[in-house]
């Protein structure tokens, strides 16, 4: 970035007679303003004399001009003995100029810097401002810690498929693992290194919902107008695969004794599917029924239906109610 001398030029001279140190003012001025020419030519030099990318391990360049460091790391950043000793830093654009025995520097803050991607590993080291990995697990792992270039809040995320393999952790973390945390599913472990340098880092393991793709089957219910008794009864239902007709379902309901136990029981059949129709029949004890409760009845070639039943049940012995009546989506 280029300084602007305008400033330091808008100031006036101090003739001597004034009151302040005048030939102290004017030197000071003078340097100033030597010293702005001196930082603008160097992005001039930078662009017309780039000499390549230098190594940290590379032998000290002889030719004057301009040099890119090829690796950079968080603060202090990489230190280049061949260069002045010079250092690169992550999240920088950085260039070294040599000119004769002397070396100086320019860089430029990246902006918008984001997550950086690394190879996931078991010590979290904090190396960059924010960073994410992910892997498969085949074995048990543990999680330790080395602070030693570790950036003050910093957070590194690991996305992880553990396969049921288990994740323990040093005790040097302050770790908050999820109630009902499920090594078979995915996981995400956030860690964060404090701002304050005495406090613990900190991981958080939770697990990660998958994305859920599946269409969940149409839902339907009784058209009252074929009967409330029937509605009250079954109150929604699912089907897997099913094309909703008129009077396209005939009910049989009702409750029957059998050895002295009262059974809730339930027929239906859906027609237009086949020579034998579509049907299922379940059978609840009167003392297991629960209002609102999702069944999934017994049939043989009904699979995936469900029946919501309803808040008021049949009170008679005999089956009855049998009829037809249509299915409405809901």
């Amino acid at each position: 970035m280029m300084i602007d001398k305008k400033p330091i030029q808008d100031m006036p001279n101090k003739a001597f007679g004034d009151k302040h140190f005048a030939s102290e003012f004017n030197t000071v001025k003078k340097f100033l303003l030597d010293t702005s020419d001196a930082i603008n030519e160097i992005p001039e030099m930078i662009e017309s004399d780039f000499k390549g990318i230098i190594s940290p391990t590379d032998l000290a360049p002889t030719s004057d001009g301009t040099y890119k460091p090829s690796v950079s790391s968080p603060d202090p950043g990489t230190n280049y003995p061949n260069a002045g000793n010079l250092k690169a830093r992550d999240g920088y654009s950085t260039l070294f100029y040599k000119k004769g025995s002397v070396w100086t520097k320019s860089e430029t803050k990246i902006p918008g810097d984001t997550d950086k991607v690394i190879t996931h590993a078991t010590v979290v080291k904090f190396l960059n401002k924010k960073s994410i990995s992910k892997i498969t697990l085949s074995s048990n792992i543990n999680y330790t810690y080395d602070g030693t270039l570790a950036i003050l809040d910093s957070t590194e995320v690991h996305e992880i498929i553990p396969n049921g393999y288990s994740i323990s952790f040093d005790a040097i973390f302050s770790t908050k693992i999820q109630s009902d945390i499920d090594y078979s599913k995915p996981i995400s472990i956030v860690f964060h290194k404090p701002l304050s340098a005495n406090l613990k880092p900190l991981a958080i393991v939770v697990n990660i919902s998958e994305i859920d793709n599946t269409v969940p089957p149409p839902k339907y219910k009784v058209n009252t107008a074929g009967g409330t008794t029937i509605n009250t009864w079954f109150e929604s239902f699912e089907f897997t695969s099913h094309i909703v007709g008129a009077n396209d379902c005939v009910f049989n309901i009702g409750m029957f004794n059998s050895g002295g136990v009262n059974l809730i029981v339930g027929n239906f059949t859906v027609v237009g599917q086949g020579a034998a129709g579509r049907w299922a029949r379940f059978t609840i004890p009167e003392s297991d029924w629960v209002a609102g409760q999702v069944y999934s009845p017994d049939g043989v070639n009904i699979e995936g239906v469900k029946v919501k039943v309803g808040s008021i049940k049949p009170t008679t012995l005999v089956t009855g109610n049998t009829a037809s009546f249509t299915l409405i989506p809901i």
